[in-house]
């Protein structure tokens, strides 16, 4: 896989961990903000292991997400 694919594929990670973390504040019902919070974390998990794939091939790791992401979570 080429290092932007990759690339791109880590942003959007990056913006779905916010994405569910926004969700998981705003929801009002308990069972659906844990089951956003759990959804998270779990996305969270992955971004790690990207960003430590990025690190080893001596790239920027993703630390903020894209303009696009703000863009649909305001949506």
């Amino acid at each position: 896989m080429s290092t932007t694919v990759f690339k791109s594929l880590v942003d959007t990670t990056f913006d779905s961990v916010e994405g569910y973390r926004k969700a998981a504040d705003k929801a009002d019902n308990p069972q659906l903000q844990q089951a956003l919070a759990n959804r998270c974390q779990q996305r969270e998990q992955t971004l790690q292991q990207m960003n430590a794939e990025l690190e080893r091939q001596g790239d920027e790791l993703v630390t903020e997400g894209t303009l696009m992401g703000e863009a649909h979570q305001m949506w």
